[in-house]
């Protein structure tokens, strides 16, 4: 029954994860390519009559391409396949690796206490999930330079620290939006504790409590 469980859990959580991902691929990349397809069929005919403003626009262009390039980076480390079988500092090291690949962005990683493994499949595989997720939006709206993760083996839990040094979020933005939804919605379900620590130009910080059961 257990194992039932979990892989109803599994179903459940990909499900979410694709209709997510789906809905976001929709309302930003591909109108993102869409509006660039439209302002360069705006440009063509200026180029012979204006050239140089031609130009700067096609400049203009090239950035928003850019920009969504990373984007679909990102998603594609959303995309990554189920960790499942790891433990979890190796897990957050993958997640990390992948993250520095598809961003960019500089990571650390911070292990301490005596490592206690988790057996349940879904305890672990909703650890990475949330880890995911906290990185996920660090990517498409921190403007961060670094993010920090700190998995601690307390005594009775593992306490799980993600920050990031970017732009912050306004006190009533902090729990608004489908990311963080998820995040607390899976810390819910591993009967832990969320707290968001946050202010314009100060970063974000994800402070973690989860059982070992």
């Amino acid at each position: 029954i257990e194992q039932w469980v979990e892989d109803v859990e599994r179903l459940q959580a990909l499900a979410e994860d694709r209709e997510r991902i789906g809905r976001e691929l929709h309302d930003g990349i591909i109108q993102s390519i869409y509006a660039a397809g439209l302002l360069l069929e705006s440009i063509q005919p200026m180029i012979p009559l204006e050239p140089d403003r031609a130009q700067a626009q096609i400049g203009r262009v090239i950035d928003r391409l850019n920009g969504t390039i990373q984007d679909i980076r990102r998603y594609i480390f959303d995309l990554r396949s189920d960790m499942q079988d790891y433990d979890l500092p190796e897990g957050i090291e993958h997640l990390l690796r992948d993250f520095r690949v598809n961003t960019l962005l500089e990571t650390e990683f911070r292990l301490t206490g005596t490592i206690v493994p988790i057996q349940s499949t879904s305890r672990r595989r909703h650890i990475f999930q949330i880890v995911r997720e906290a990185l996920a939006n660090t990517a498409r709206h921190a403007q961060a330079r670094k993010v920090q993760v700190h998995l601690d083996y307390d005594t009775d839990d593992i306490v799980l620290t993600i920050s990031d040094d970017g732009i912050g979020m306004e006190t009533l933005q902090v729990g608004k939006g489908y990311g963080l939804r998820n995040i607390r919605e899976r810390t819910r379900l591993l009967e832990g504790t969320l707290r968001i620590e946050s202010a314009p130009g100060a970063g974000v910080t994800y402070h973690l409590t989860i059982p070992y059961t």
